[in-house]
């Protein structure tokens, strides 16, 4: 595979079972500038799948069981994705994604799965006026509150506060 920048580039050490890792092959390109990742088997299909985020971008990139991929399909999002957060938000069986950012937008993204690969629309969750969404950084989810539904727990980077949305 011809991978024509580093910045471009996602590798995989895989292990060999007795916790030895390989080299770091290059197993896929991607939009510019890789960062947080997530793994989990977004189409059903039993093989794992990977999603990456990206300065104006989540891609979703399909396994193929075998330790590679499909090309990414990209998801445009807020600028400067800090931190993928995978989980059923919506209480469909279907894997979901949010995202935070290190922007001024106070707003956290969240993609709702389709279960074949593919993702609704993006929705954007705001908290305007306040800074507690500005910069954030780590995103986690939990049903903190007991309630059977998921709930979004982000770190804020202007604030230094968490939320829990």
């Amino acid at each position: 595979m011809n991978v024509p920048e580093s910045g471009r580039r996602i590798f995989i050490c895989l292990n060999n079972g007795s916790a030895v890792f390989s080299n770091p092959i290059i197993k896929l390109s991607t939009s510019p500038f890789p960062g947080p990742l997530e793994i989990k088997d977004f189409n059903n299909d039993g093989k794992l799948d990977l999603a990456t985020g990206h300065r104006l971008s989540i891609d979703i990139h399909l396994g193929l069981g075998n330790g590679d991929f499909m090309q990414s399909v990209p998801y445009a999002t807020d600028p400067s994705t800090f931190d993928l957060c995978v989980s059923d938000f919506n209480n469909d069986g279907k894997f979901d994604i949010a995202s935070s950012h290190l922007s001024d937008s106070a707003s956290i993204n969240v993609m709702f799965g389709n279960g074949d690969g593919t993702f609704q629309p993006i929705q954007y969750y705001y908290a305007p006026g306040s800074m507690d969404l500005q910069n954030s950084r780590g995103i986690t989810a939990g049903d903190v509150n007991n309630d059977g539904f998921k709930d979004i727990i982000l770190a804020n980077g202007v604030s230094h506060t968490m939320s829990i949305m």
